[in-house]
């Protein structure tokens, strides 16, 4: 079995989706059993996939290799979704880990109401909400639970959900149709009902070991680590080899390519971009982005994208630290550098370097 981990280097963006339906699409060609398992965050991130006819693919709740024939694996760790689910539903087989946690409309309305006010550059998906939900609310189960329960028992958590945010949260008139709407409650047990049936619940170390690669997906970067350096706009969850360790460890899985991204260039969301980038945002220096195909430039929630130089030396020094805390057996690191063409780098001190200079996947 082939295994391979991928792994955003600084703030996301870095093109983890091409490089993960790179990966699946040479499986395809081999006629290759592929599963690809989203790790964690959720449903937040827009990992982008451009075809060889020009189409654009935005994977949020899927994994990036899924239009090469890929299945999908949600682990513990990943935030289901059930709404972006059903939005973007594919026909991909899909497993769901029976620890999952998952996104309700009013973590997502809550998370954009503080956004308002708050302006950290949050996705307005309501990932943060629903992590502190599951932490302090009495008010919350795994997925399976849920879909599993009788629709009285679900409507009846789901009202109790609101109103536990109702205690700390004033609901502006522009949310309070949706908000305090039954028919809110109904149509998300729907799209869970509808998920649930689209889905398997676990997937054992047979079944596992049934495909021929596995590809692994973060979300995010290491920059937004919740163990990073850069604290106040960190992501709530592990974005390197911590949950990678987990996974290979709990599967059985061995010698894993780990594929560190990055452009030749650093790329910030949020409010905090601009003040974090400061003197290194990159200005004439004859790059023209005007005609990127970025997915994630801007958001009523999220702020600006920026752009800015990339201190290759600090490159070098996060990604090593990250690889050394791989425990699996085998373990090889990459640097997968995308938008080569864009900027010429020295990367100096890293032994095994792709470059990429075209974004299209496929023949």
């Amino acid at each position: 079995m082939k295994v391979d981990a991928v792994i955003g280097s600084s703030f996301g963006d870095e093109g983890k989706g091409t490089i993960t339906a790179r990966l699946a699409f040479e499986s395809k060609k081999e006629d290759k059993k592929v599963l690809n398992v989203l790790t964690n965050g959720g449903p937040q991130r827009g990992h982008s996939v451009t075809l060889a006819n020009g189409t654009q693919i935005i994977n949020k709740h899927f994994g990036s290799g899924t239009y090469f024939g890929a299945d999908n694996y949600f682990y513990k760790t990943f935030i289901l979704n059930p709404m972006q689910f059903i939005k973007e539903v594919r026909s991909s087989r899909c497993y769901i880990h029976p620890d999952c946690i998952f996104t309700t409309p009013f973590d997502i309305m809550a998370n954009q109401i503080i956004e308002r006010k708050r302006n950290a550059g949050t996705c307005g998906m309501g990932i943060w909400q629903t992590i502190i939900r599951y932490k302090d609310c009495p008010f919350s189960t795994t997925f399976k639970h849920f879909i599993e329960s009788k629709t009285f028992e679900k409507i009846q958590l789901l009202k109790g959900i609101r109103k536990w945010y109702e205690k700390d949260l004033t609901i502006p008139k522009d949310y309070s149709e949706a908000w305090y709407s039954d028919g809110t409650i109904m149509h998300f047990i729907e799209d869970c009902k509808t998920m649930g049936l689209k889905c398997a619940f676990g997937l054992s170390q047979k079944e596992m070991h049934s495909f021929d690669h596995v590809i692994l997906e973060n979300g995010q970067g290491l920059l937004l680590n919740d163990e990073g350096k850069d604290d106040k706009d960190a992501t709530p969850s592990k974005t390197g080899m911590d949950i990678i360790n987990d996974f290979c460890l709990t599967y059985n899985l061995q010698n894993p390519n780990i594929h560190y991204v990055t452009r030749p260039y650093i790329t910030r969301h949020g409010a905090k971009s601009r003040d974090f980038l400061g003197k290194t945002k990159l200005e004439n220096i004859g790059i023209d982005f005007t005609n990127d195909r970025e997915i994630n430039k801007e958001g009523e929630f999220q702020g600006d994208f920026e752009y800015g130089n990339l201190d290759i030396h600090e490159l070098y020094k996060r990604v090593v630290n990250d690889f050394n805390k791989s425990v699996i057996k085998g373990s090889k690191m990459i640097l997968d550098v995308t938008h080569h063409d864009q900027m010429s780098r020295d990367w100096k001190g890293f032994e095994n370097v792709n470059y990429w200079t075209n974004p299209v996947v496929g023949e």
